[in-house]
């Protein structure tokens, strides 16, 4: 039985926690196309995973607290707060974030987050 865009907007909310790009390569369709509010870029497949890799690289722990989920006709919204913290014990601030997904046969085929991660990148400079 396919996955609701719930139980796929779930499950991406449970994968963040893995650290594991591989999850969320399962997730998404092999079209997908990941699009950030703070660079206008829209990434591939791949792009994306490697985003979310070298993400992962820099934290040891990344959580969504807060979760709202609404379905829509063609898949969810997510409204959450991402938290983590990085290697260097430094706690990341919360950072609101929305997401807008399409959904289709069962996995993810366009994900259009709005997020401003100037805070994050404070933590670096």
């Amino acid at each position: 039985m396919m996955d609701t865009a719930l139980q796929i907007a779930e499950k991406l909310s449970a994968e963040i926690q893995t650290l594991d790009v591989a999850g969320f390569n399962d997730l998404y369709a092999e079209d997908v196309i990941v699009w950030h509010s703070y660079d206008g870029v829209e990434e591939t497949k791949s792009d994306n995973l490697a985003s979310l890799a070298q993400l992962f690289s820099l934290v040891t722990k990344v959580y969504y607290d807060d979760i709202r989920f609404t379905e829509t006709e063609n898949g969810f919204v997510q409204q959450h707060n991402l938290c983590g913290q990085l290697k260097n014990g430094a706690v990341m601030p919360s950072i609101p974030v929305c997401m807008v997904a399409r959904v289709s046969d069962g996995k993810i085929t366009r994900l259009d987050e709005y997020v401003d991660i100037s805070k994050f990148y404070a933590l670096f400079t």
